[in-house]
């Protein structure tokens, strides 16, 4: 999920956001905020409570500098999911 419905907003903080399958069926928000933005994981969650199934909103959100990719520039989720296993990620933990 690239950006849906975070980025529609007019004054959307969040340039891109991840959501990786982090632990089982937990997901985990990758999110990249815009420069000079300030945005948090209650709002963004608030935000696209009305945009994602229920079952998809995330749970664990991180904020990170960019979004890795592979080599033909498609999102690297394996690399998140290994970061979120090393413990590399600040994780915040937003639920209703």
């Amino acid at each position: 999920m690239r950006g849906r419905g975070v980025s529609e907003r007019q004054a959307a903080e969040a340039e891109r956001v991840r959501v990786a399958r982090a632990v089982r069926w937990l997901p985990l928000a990758a999110v990249v905020v815009k420069k000079d933005a300030t945005v948090t994981a209650p709002e963004l969650r608030k935000h696209l409570c009305d945009k994602v199934a229920r079952l998809w909103l995330p749970e664990r959100w991180t904020f990170i500098d960019e979004v890795p990719k592979t080599s033909v520039g498609k999102f690297d989720k394996k690399v998140i999911r290994s970061r979120y296993a090393d413990g590399a990620f600040d994780v915040i933990e937003c639920r209703d």
